[in-house]
């Protein structure tokens, strides 16, 4: 995750200064969506640690407003096109399960649904 930090901290370093709108296709979430995923593949507790470091770190930016674009599993197999080898962590029905499970969770907690 430390070496993750580094490479979030460059891409923010590289933006002009005073920016009032950035448009990312990863963020910290993304960094959070993927120790879910490994948590639940693996039973070790990702999530936690990584939500501890990441809210301690001063690199970060934190989004403001989240879009998820999903793919079903079938869809994403169809695209790769060799992008990702077989086997890959990324073409990983388990692996995606889990992402998808993050920012279901992540919406649910930002937008609860009303008891009425």
């Amino acid at each position: 995750m430390r070496q993750l930090l580094g490479i979030e901290a460059a891409r923010l370093a590289a933006l002009p200064s005073g920016s009032d709108l950035i448009l990312a296709n990863h963020s910290v979430h993304t960094l959070l969506a993927n120790s879910c995923a490994l948590e639940q593949m693996t039973g070790i507790g990702f999530l936690a640690s990584s939500e501890r470091l990441l809210r301690a770190a001063p690199i970060p930016a934190w989004p403001d407003l989240i879009l998820y674009l999903d793919l079903p599993q079938e869809v994403a197999q169809e695209r790769n096109n060799g992008k990702f080898p077989d086997g890959s962590i990324y073409v990983d029905v388990g692996f995606n399960a889990g992402i998808r499970d993050y920012f279901l969770r992540l919406a649910e907690r930002n937008h609860p649904a009303s008891g009425g």
